[in-house]
């Protein structure tokens, strides 16, 4: 954890895919926004195969720094060649996700079953 107490996800990998789950209800304030951007990218290095899928299942509110960090993590982990989809999304979050275009950029998907079956 980075300067904060409070993780803002946790991860595993599953099949060669590292799943990304996220711990916050809200990821609103830019210090948050910031913490949880400090836990994402150090991962891009500590996998073998850069395959992320990041479970927002528990994420009710993105802020607009907030997506700024998965654009950002998405930008990363697409120059060395990875990928990075989306899963869970509240359909308030998704909205702003469209809005943004985030969902040209990534895939996004209703669950992550179905993400996961996509790799």
């Amino acid at each position: 954890m980075f300067g904060s107490s409070k993780s803002h996800s946790h991860h595993e990998t599953v099949g060669g895919v590292t799943i990304i789950r996220t711990t916050v209800r809200e990821i609103r304030t830019p210090a948050v926004a910031t913490e949880f951007g400090q836990e994402l990218y150090p991962l891009i290095d500590e996998v073998l195969t850069p395959r992320f899928l990041i479970n927002m299942s528990h994420t009710g509110y993105v802020s607009s720094t907030g997506f700024a960090v998965l654009v950002t993590f998405h930008q990363k982990v697409k120059a060395v060649g990875g990928v990075v989809k989306i899963c869970a999304m509240d359909p308030n979050v998704r909205v702003g996700a469209g809005i943004i275009r985030l969902d040209q950029m990534v895939e996004i998907y209703d669950d992550e079953e179905s993400a996961l079956a996509s790799f």
